[in-house]
């Protein structure tokens, strides 16, 4: 019987321990410092938004006016200076990685409103930009409505 309990002991610590990694790895992102080579030269001024602002977000006027009239200027294949010469600065930015893998691209969100920091909800309205691993616009998506 001693030996059961035992037994029973290590099983649950190890599934504890095991379930306490693979929620830190899944919950935070390890890669979040990567550097985005060849998307822009001012990666600073790229990673303010969750640190200055309170949810649910909604953007100020001007800068709601700003990304509905710039986005549609952006072609695929420009670069990050150059999307930043016509958006400004994106509100977030994100690594696109896969658990253990090297980046497979980054996206630059473009925020008119958002509901939840770190959680994506349908009310949501952004233009998000994704780049591939040369620095070069891939795709770009627009819920603005």
């Amino acid at each position: 019987m001693i030996f059961f309990r035992k037994l029973k002991y290590k099983f649950t610590l190890k599934f504890a321990i095991y379930t306490v990694f693979c929620c830190l790895m899944f919950s935070c992102n390890p890669f979040r410092n990567n550097k985005q080579l060849s998307v822009s030269k001012d990666l600073k001024s790229l990673e303010q938004f969750g640190k200055s602002t309170s949810f649910p977000y909604q953007a100020n006027e001007d800068r709601r006016l700003s990304i509905l009239s710039n986005y549609k200027r952006l072609q695929t294949g420009m670069n990050g200076d150059e999307v930043l010469s016509i958006m400004g600065n994106p509100d977030e930015t994100n690594t696109l990685v896969f658990l253990g893998g090297s980046p497979k691209g980054w996206f630059w969100d473009y925020n008119l409103s958002k509901k939840f920091e770190r959680a994506p909800d349908d009310s949501d309205r952004f233009v998000e930009i994704y780049f591939d691993t040369n620095g070069k616009v891939k795709e770009i998506s627009v819920k603005t409505e």
